[in-house]
């Protein structure tokens, strides 16, 4: 039997996200809903950090590498491991998957989690930075990280974030 990395986190993500979208419906806006979910997620007791903020480095053709002034903040950060994105308006086009790819690699983070509230019924998406979507990581549990591994995965323990998130 294989398993999704980080499975029992994202579903219990999830199932908060859809609690919030009985409870609240559709047609809010983002900030209602990352009020709701910070509640939830407190309630069904996991670690959450709301609007982390991400530096942003750029680097020129010389290889010169800069820290720029403006940083990026992300939505919530669970568990220190799990990218949570809360969208309120738009939809879940391709390009929702490059900008969380942009997103975990700034955090140094694995997975991310799309919450879109717009429509009537919750619309989510699972985004892995070493593959396109995060459901291909199928991990079997007599494997343990060893499959893992292979893609470049480190260890449960590296995924503590330090403050002052850098690339």
């Amino acid at each position: 039997m294989s398993t999704f990395y980080f499975r029992k986190e994202s579903t219990e993500i999830f199932q908060c996200a859809m609690r919030v979208q009985r409870i609240l419906g559709n047609c809010l806006t983002k900030d209602v809903y990352m009020d709701a979910l910070e509640y939830e997620f407190r309630r069904a007791g996991l670690h959450v950090r709301r609007e982390v903020e991400l530096a942003v480095y750029y680097e020129d053709d010389a290889g010169a590498r800069v820290r720029l002034a403006h940083q990026y903040p992300a939505d919530f950060i669970v568990e220190d491991k799990i990218l949570v994105v809360v969208k309120a308006e738009g939809n879940t086009a391709d390009s929702n998957d490059y900008m969380l790819q942009n997103l975990l690699h700034a955090a140094g983070l694995h997975l991310a989690l799309l919450m879109q509230f717009k429509e009537k019924k919750l619309r989510t998406k699972r985004v892995c930075r070493y593959t396109r979507y995060a459901n291909s990581l199928n991990i079997k549990e007599s494997e343990g990280l060893v499959l893992a591994e292979g893609l470049g995965i480190p260890e449960p323990e590296e995924y503590a974030l330090k403050e002052g998130l850098v690339v």
